[in-house]
């Protein structure tokens, strides 16, 4: 007699979140990490589907809050890039030419326009 688990959707969004966010942040160190990064989230699409369709029984009914709330967490990705940008920055280069001064500009403002993304809202709702 086989029981069969459950499919846990919420540990699947979090795993794919973690992919995501290590890779944003590795990637100005270790840019293959990227190519490695998307391999993996391909290659877990495909046996998630798997597993979902053929070997789990039913999952748990979620709403659709749980999916909007991680598609907004994928908007954290751009200040984490930044600031793994600016963090490895500063072990790896010598900042003292005036291009990689102008580099670092770049970076802060990476910063603020990936923060101000993430902090306002994507959609306005505007009162009549």
């Amino acid at each position: 007699m086989c029981i069969r688990d459950s499919f846990d959707t919420a540990l699947k969004y979090s795993s794919i979140l973690r992919t995501m966010y290590s890779t944003a942040f590795y990637a100005p160190l270790i840019p293959i990490c990227v190519v490695f990064s998307v391999l993996s989230l391909i290659s877990s699409y495909w046996v998630d589907k798997y597993i979902l369709l053929r070997r789990a029984k039913c999952p748990n009914n979620l709403s659709a809050k749980l999916a909007t709330e991680a598609t907004e967490m994928i908007e954290l990705i751009i200040p984490i890039y930044a600031i793994g940008n600016i963090l490895f920055s500063f072990e790896v280069l010598d900042i003292s030419s005036k291009a990689e001064q102008n580099y670092e500009y770049y970076n802060y403002v990476l910063l603020f326009v990936g923060l101000a993304n993430a902090i306002l809202p994507m959609e306005l709702s505007l009162i009549h």
